[in-house]
């Protein structure tokens, strides 16, 4: 049953707004964390020395963190896929 409420018209305004500003924040924040890891990643697969892939698996964890606090949906999906994407890696050698 639908009603209609005029005080209730406002409050939902600025829930949306709010709703709204929190799913855009979480999503730059999100885009500039992929954005982070990949360049780590690609500058610690091109130098290919220890520092680096220490550096790429600390950041990584770090930055991975910060997403699980965001969203642990996203965090599971991103380490499911992660763990596909290597899964895939060691079951076909001619990949790596």
């Amino acid at each position: 049953m639908v009603t209609c409420d005029a005080n209730k018209e406002n409050g939902s305004i600025e829930q949306t707004f709010l709703g709204f500003s929190q799913a855009l924040l979480q999503t730059f924040i999100l885009v500039v964390i992929i954005i982070f890891v990949t360049q780590i990643a690609r500058v610690a697969l091109q130098q290919q020395k220890l520092f680096y892939l220490v550096l790429l698996a600390v950041v990584s964890t770090f930055l991975f963190s910060i997403v699980n606090i965001l969203s642990p949906q996203t965090y599971q999906n991103i380490m499911l896929g992660l763990g596909l994407g290597v899964g895939l890696m060691f079951a076909n050698p001619s990949m790596s």
